[in-house]
C-alpha cells in the first residue's frame, strides 16, 4: 500500500512550525480532572430553560486546580496570541473539509454524493487520520472523481492524536482560508457556497449551529478565564456537525480550540460537559471564541430531529428509531435576529430553511445500512428511515430520503472496493431494501 510519507502544509508565513508549537503548548498543562464517581447525565433541553435556571456545577475543581489551570490558560493565551502568522492556509481558497478513513469513508462518499446533487464545485479534504486509512484506491480513483481528495493527517512525535481531537487539526492543516467543516455523516442539501458568502459569516468569520441542550459548561471555567458566569439563557451547547471558519480572522481561536483538544481527555471535555451527552470536542469551538472575545454567530433555529416511531413485530410496543437531524440556514437566521429585541437561546419558526442533514443515529456507510436492513426485516417492518414520504416532502420540498437510498446504493455496489467490510451481499442487501422501498413508492406515484 503506498502511503505519503509526509504531509505539507500550505505555507505559513514565519514564527514556529506547527510541531514547535505543539510541543511548547504542551508544558502549558492543566491539572487532570477526576471523573466525578456518580457521573449522570441530566438532559435539561434548551426550552426548559429559564433566567432562574442553575448551573450545573458537578465536576470536582479545587481551589488550587483552577489557579494552576488559570495560570496555564494565560500563558496558553499569550503563547497564541504571539503566534499570528502559524495557521497555514493559502488565501483566497475556500472549501470543505471532513475527516474520513475505517467505517467512516463509505459516509464520506454518501455524503459527498450528496453534496454534488447540489451542484456545488467546492473543492473538499478529506483527512485520513492514519497510514492504514490510507487507500490507494479510494485516493487516487474515487475522491478525485467527486472534486476531493485525501489528505494524510501528520504523526507527531510524542503526541497522540484522537478521535474527538481529529476534527481541529483537520481544520487547522486544510489548505483553505475559508472552511465548511463536515462531519462524515453530514451533507448540505443545498450548495453551502452561500453560507461563505452570507452576511453572519462575512460579518463574523465564525459560523456555529445550537445543539438540543442547555450549557452544561462548569462555572469553573468561567473562574479560569477570569470573566463572570453568564446566564443560561445566553446560549446553549454546541453542534459541531458543522462549522464554517475564517482561518486568516480566527487563527487565534483554533490554536485555542486546540489547546482545549489537546487537554480534552484529562481537564476541558469534562469541565464544558460535565457528563451530560456529547462529551469530546464539541464546546471547544464556541468556548475559545468567548474567551479570546472574538465575534461569532451561532444559529439558534431549533434542531429539527429526523426519524419515526415505530412497533415492534409481534408486541405492541413503539420505539423511537432516530436517524438524524436538521440544521438550518445561517442567513436566515440572521435575518430573523435583526429584528429581536432579546436574542432567544432558541427559535422554532417557519422562517428558517432546513439546509444541512446531519444523519448521526443511523450511519450512512453501505456496510452498516446493509446490516441496518437486516434489522429493520428481523424486528420491525421494511421502511423508511425518516418517517412517510409526505413529511419528508412537507419539509424538503422534495423526497430527500429518496436521492439518500439511491446514493447508498450507488455508493453501496460501485464503491465496494474503498469500503471497509464490503462484500457482494451489501450491495444486494441495499438493492433489495431500495426496491422494497424507493421503487415500489416510485412506481405508485408515477401512476
Amino acid at each position: 500500500m503506498e502511503v505519503p510519507l509526509s504531509y505539507s502544509t500550505p505555507a505559513a508565513h514565519g514564527g514556529d512550525s506547527i510541531p514547535e508549537f505543539l510541543t511548547r503548548l504542551h508544558q502549558e498543562a492543566p491539572p487532570t480532572l477526576r471523573r466525578p464517581a456518580h457521573c449522570v447525565e441530566e438532559h435539561v433541553n434548551l426550552q426548559e430553560v429559564t433566567d432562574d435556571s442553575e448551573r450545573r456545577d458537578v465536576t470536582p475543581v479545587s481551589d488550587a486546580e483552577i489557579l494552576i489551570a488559570r495560570e496555564a490558560h494565560h500563558r496558553a493565551v499569550k503563547m497564541i496570541k504571539t503566534s499570528p502568522d502559524l495557521v497555514p492556509y493559502v488565501p483566497r481558497t475556500r472549501g470543505i473539509v471532513t475527516v474520513g478513513g475505517g467505517r467512516y469513508t463509505g459516509t464520506v462518499l454518501v455524503s459527498l454524493r450528496m453534496l454534488r446533487r447540489t451542484n456545488s464545485t467546492l473543492p473538499v479534504e478529506v483527512f485520513m487520520p492514519t497510514p492504514e486509512d490510507y487507500d490507494q484506491h479510494t485516493c487516487k480513483v474515487v475522491l478525485p472523481s467527486l472534486n476531493a481528495k485525501c489528505v494524510p493527517l501528520p504523526q507527531y512525535e510524542g503526541i497522540d492524536i484522537e478521535k474527538y481531537q481529529y476534527k481541529i487539526f483537520a481544520v487547522l492543516l486544510s489548505s483553505f482560508e475559508d472552511v465548511l467543516f463536515l462531519d462524515a455523516d453530514n451533507f448540505p442539501i443545498v450548495d453551502p457556497t452561500e453560507f461563505i458568502d452570507s452576511q453572519p459569516y462575512r460579518k463574523t468569520g465564525y459560523v456555529l449551529w445550537s445543539d438540543f441542550w442547555w450549557a452544561t459548561c462548569s462555572p469553573h471555567y468561567f473562574s479560569i478565564i477570569n470573566r463572570p458566569t453568564p446566564k443560561l439563557t445566553e446560549y446553549g451547547t454546541t453542534e459541531s456537525g458543522q462549522m464554517i471558519i475564517s482561518k486568516s480572522r480566527h487563527w487565534d481561536t483554533l490554536l485555542l480550540v486546540l489547546y482545549y483538544n489537546i487537554f480534552g481527555p484529562s481537564f476541558y471535555y469534562l469541565l464544558f460537559t460535565q457528563c451530560d451527552p456529547g462529551e469530546g470536542d464539541k464546546e471547544t469551538w464556541l468556548y475559545a471564541a468567548l474567551a479570546l472575545v472574538k465575534p461569532y454567530h451561532q444559529v439558534r433555529e431549533k434542531i429539527n430531529v429526523l426519524g419515526q416511531w415505530e412497533k415492534k413485530k409481534d408486541s405492541d410496543e413503539s420505539v423511537y428509531l432516530g436517524a438524524g437531524m436538521t440544521q438550518h440556514n445561517p442567513t436566515d437566521d440572521w435575518t430573523l435576529s435583526r429584528g429581536e429585541e432579546k436574542r432567544p437561546l432558541f427559535r422554532l419558526t417557519d422562517k428558517a430553511e432546513a439546509v444541512f442533514v446531519h444523519h448521526n443515529l443511523i450511519k450512512l456507510s453501505p456496510v452498516e445500512m446493509a446490516k441496518w436492513t437486516d434489522e429493520m426485516r428481523e424486528n420491525y417492518y421494511v421502511r423508511r428511515m425518516w418517517g412517510d414520504r409526505e413529511e419528508t416532502l412537507k419539509v424538503f420540498g422534495r423526497d430527500l430520503e429518496s436521492e439518500v437510498w439511491d446514493e447508498l446504493l450507488y455508493v453501496g455496489c460501485e464503491f465496494g472496493e474503498a469500503l471497509v467490510g464490503w462484500t457482494e451481499s451489501v450491495c444486494e442487501k441495499l438493492k433489495a431494501y431500495w426496491g422494497d422501498v424507493v421503487s415500489k413508492e416510485r412506481s405508485k406515484n408515477s401512476t
